[in-house]
């Protein structure tokens, strides 16, 4: 994430609703936790992965009462410090292979507290498939204190496989044995939907601002002889003369090779090296090995054939 910020304030008009974890006042004794998700019209959105994690047991249990249709957290932890290992999870994900899904904002109420301890404190955290890219704190919170939170983010994207999950800590701020409950609702995620997977050439070209012709498979917005596609594909720059990343053939030992750079994380690419001995019928190379990495850290590949006697040609076709 290049810019998070959070606040307890109302801001700007956000993007379109994902979704919404909603509770309903059913099905939330004990430690179980279904919320009911509201508001999400959005297709190729994944949104119905909720979770208590217990860890070392103080979050004793999640219920609704009265009928107040919340999420009523009792007793979260009665210690100084966050225990990490800890918390409530609430998720959302792309569900479409050809889809990428961009986070701008999360909203959730913390509606009230009953407390006879404080301060009460709060920690809010997003992750990408377990790995954290940005958290907050919102520490020092009274018995009375209700609040809207949210959370603005940039650059957070989600594509095929990937799961973006806001994790919710929470404790006393001091040893205090004394019960607490905490009630939250409308935990709303909010982003786009975008029309092209991660690593995609449909990314590439948007990426490095080619539009209508310039954006073509076979056009060449820099003149250096090399085509979009192959660009993508080797992991060149479409706005930039630098054809010394293409492919090259070499002799070695008895072997014709052809080493050629194949970017990791690019999807829906093939790259097929083939051989010939007359430049008209290619059949595919067999042998093909991970190579080496170029001076940037793009891996670089090879392929070879014998070249014991008569004539022999290489070359690479990339296909979609």
């Amino acid at each position: 994430a290049k810019t998070y910020t959070a606040g307890l304030h109302a801001s700007a008009t956000p993007s379109d609703t994902l979704g919404v974890y909603r509770f309903t006042g059913t099905g939330l004794t004990g430690d179980a936790l279904t919320p009911h998700n509201e508001g999400n019209a959005v297709p190729n959105v994944q949104f119905a992965s909720a979770s208590l994690v217990k860890g070392g047991g103080s979050l004793l249990e999640t219920r609704a009462t009265n009928g107040d249709n919340n999420l009523n957290v009792m007793k979260w932890s009665n210690a100084a410090s966050f225990n990490l290992a800890e918390y409530l999870s609430f998720a959302v994900a792309t569900s479409s292979a050809d889809r990428t899904l961009r986070l701008d904002r999360i909203e959730l109420d913390m509606r009230r507290f009953h407390v006879t301890a404080s301060p009460k404190n709060f920690r809010f955290a997003l992750f990408r498939n377990g790995t954290l890219l940005a958290s907050t704190e919102q520490n020092g919170l009274t018995a009375t204190t209700s609040f809207h939170v949210a959370f603005d983010f940039e650059d957070v994207f989600a594509g095929a496989g990937d799961t973006l999950e806001l994790r919710i800590y929470g404790c006393l701020g001091d040893s205090s044995t004394t019960s607490s409950q905490v009630f939250l609702d409308d935990i709303a995620f909010y982003g786009r939907v975008l029309p092209y997977a991660i690593g995609s050439y449909t990314e590439w070209t948007l990426n490095h601002h080619l539009l209508d012709v310039a954006a073509g498979r076979l056009a060449d917005t820099d003149g250096d002889g090399v085509s979009n596609l192959l660009e993508f594909a080797l992991g060149m720059n479409p706005e930039l003369n630098d054809a010394r990343k293409v492919p090259f053939v070499q002799y070695e030992g008895g072997q014709l090779v052809i080493y050629y750079r194949k970017p990791a994380g690019l999807v829906g690419v093939t790259y097929t090296p083939q051989s010939s001995t007359d430049l008209v019928s290619w059949s595919p190379v067999s042998g093909v090995d991970t190579g080496t990495t170029d001076t940037d850290g793009t891996p670089v590949w090879k392929a070879s054939v014998p070249a014991a006697s008569g004539k022999a040609f290489l070359r690479l076709k990339v296909s979609e």
